[in-house]
């Protein structure tokens, strides 16, 4: 315990002896889905997401030595898995209890499309970072909203014998929050490279509507689904100093 005091207090004195750096910046990367987000087992409750892409515009002032405050609006944006959720509606369908025997066909004889997760945040919170000659270490948490539009998928399959309709998604605006470190390494005066790791999550509400007729059973229902979204975002860009 003493040995990790004695490195913490020694960082800080090393840091004391640098300048510290406000900056605004731009990073791009990629970004991963964590959770019921990535998982592929149930049609509604997981999101099925695939590796996306982030983009971030942020800026951070630090009006004192070490403690900055800023704030981020950042974009990232995640294809659907479709033949995994495809298949994973079809077995929702044909394993209902009120549809004891329908069959959902190949691919070639239904109409199925699912778009993108999106998502847009707006954040704002503390950071804390050490300089360290050319280079500046933070670690940061934020705050905020997200606007997050779930992909809209659409399901139907129609014969003399049976009808399927399926429809979900929607647009909402959420909590979130972020957390992760960065490294910012000077590469001239005022200009600087940044790379990232940071952590994400919000949640999106969603409804989800399913309407079948068939000789076997009916079946109408319609309600709302929340799904967690969790990601990691990786990311690298380049920064104003000053």
């Amino acid at each position: 315990m003493k040995k990790i005091f004695v490195v913490i207090m020694a960082l800080f004195l090393v840091a004391d002896m640098f300048a510290q750096d406000s900056y605004i910046g731009i990073n791009l990367g990629s970004s991963f889905p964590q959770g019921d987000f990535a998982d592929t087992t149930d049609i509604f409750s997981n999101g099925f997401a695939l590796t996306g892409f982030s983009i971030q515009f942020d800026g951070v002032y630090y009006p004192i030595r070490f403690l900055g405050f800023g704030g981020a609006l950042g974009f990232g944006s995640h294809y659907t898995d479709y033949d995994r959720s495809l298949s994973a509606l079809k077995d929702y369908i044909e394993s209902h209890p009120d549809l004891t025997g329908i069959v959902i066909p190949d691919d070639n004889d239904t109409d199925y499309t699912s778009g993108f997760w999106n998502y847009v945040n707006l954040l704002a919170g503390p950071e804390l970072s050490v300089p360290i000659s050319r280079f500046q270490i933070g670690v940061r948490a934020m705050g905020g909203f997200s606007m997050l539009f779930s992909p809209k998928r659409e399901f139907s399959y129609e014969t003399s014998f049976d009808k399927v309709d399926v429809v979900s998604g929607s647009t909402n605006l959420s909590l979130a929050y972020l957390y992760g470190g960065s490294i910012m390494f000077k590469i001239s005066p005022g200009s600087s490279i940044r790379a990232a790791a940071e952590y994400f999550r919000s949640n999106v509400d969603y409804d989800v509507e399913i309407d079948v007729e068939s000789i076997v059973g009916q079946i109408n229902e319609t309600w709302e689904e929340r799904i967690n979204i969790e990601t990691i975002h990786l990311s690298l860009g380049l920064s104003y100093t000053f």
